[in-house]
């Protein structure tokens, strides 16, 4: 059975990801400072992703994001029904946005209409490229064969594995926004040093360590995705940055080199989640060992990894 994949704006994926596997998005919704409300969209055809996050750090609450809304949803459900063309739509975690019950509600209409439609709302539990990772997967299983119902039973089982392994250097801006938790631990000691952290089961970034110098903290990443990685050879893996491509592309290649994935891609943070995350993200996405309550493993692995 074919289906379309819908990603929401969050997911990160570029338009050569998207066009590589083979999914689809739904657009969201930015205000600008000076009032005026955009598409936002998973390109820079608006500007570039420097100017953008120069614009952010500057004015972080002139921008403010929204996602599509029902009524949005049901016009784009809609055209899948008629065409007898089953969806899975992937929202980032219900605990960090309503999209995903936005879509739920847009489902219910659309089923008013279109009693047989076959529409699957999955919440990734995850923001950002880790959404997108578990909307790439999902690509492969379609193309591997699986149906919607086999997909979403295979991304269930899979989105508590989910990890980011990276750091933000620029925590007030996330602290503020609320999009990252444990921030503020380690306000005030930033000079020199990397916050680094992973996703918790809800999906927020949690600050677990602080390591100082950049050198330092591509070793002590690379040694936690070691320990927390599962089949490296046999996945796929995105690196993704908020306006810190150049680290970002570094550490690829260091993964590359030690991981040996079976594929590895960049993608750029794009402007709804680079308005509530904000600059600094430089991270990993990948499949790991399940993350653990309050992430107390994860803390303890790079504790020891830092010592």
């Amino acid at each position: 059975m074919k289906f379309a994949i819908l990603g929401d704006v969050s997911c990160d994926l570029s338009p050569e990801l998207r066009e590589k596997f083979g999914t689809e998005y739904i657009k969201g919704h930015l205000r600008l400072p000076d009032g005026k409300e955009i598409d936002s969209v998973l390109d820079w055809n608006e500007g570039g992703c420097e100017e953008f996050y120069d614009a952010l750090k500057k004015d972080p609450d002139g921008f403010t994001t929204a996602p599509a809304s029902v009524g949005e949803l049901v016009n784009i459900f809609r055209p899948y029904a008629e065409k007898g063309i089953p969806i899975l739509h992937t929202a980032m975690s219900s605990k960090m946005s309503g999209t995903h019950d936005f879509a739920q509600t847009a489902k219910a209409k659309i089923l008013e209409e279109f009693p047989d439609a076959k529409i699957c709302c999955f919440d990734t539990r995850k923001f950002a490229a880790g959404a997108g990772l578990l909307t790439i997967l999902a690509a492969v299983k379609r193309a591997e064969g699986l149906d919607i119902d086999e997909t979403v039973e295979y991304l269930e089982s899979v989105k508590n594995c989910i990890h980011q392994a990276g750091w933000h250097d620029d925590l007030a801006f996330s602290a503020k926004k609320g999009r990252i938790s444990n921030a503020k631990a380690f306000m005030g000691t930033l000079v020199g040093i990397k916050p680094v952290g992973d996703f918790s089961q809800e999906g927020m970034t949690t600050v677990l360590a602080k390591i100082k110098g950049e050198r330092s903290a591509f070793k002590v990443l690379l040694d936690y995705i070691g320990e927390t990685v599962t089949d490296p050879e046999d996945q796929i893996m995105i690196v993704a940055s908020s306006n810190r491509r150049k680290p970002a592309e570094k550490f690829l290649e260091m993964i590359k080199d030690r991981f040996h994935p079976k594929e590895i891609y960049y993608t750029d943070i794009y402007r709804t989640s680079g308005t509530n995350a904000g600059p600094g993200i430089m991270a990993c996405y990948y499949i790991g060992k399940p993350l653990t309550a309050d992430l107390e493993e994860e803390r303890a692995t790079l504790a020891r990894l830092n010592g």
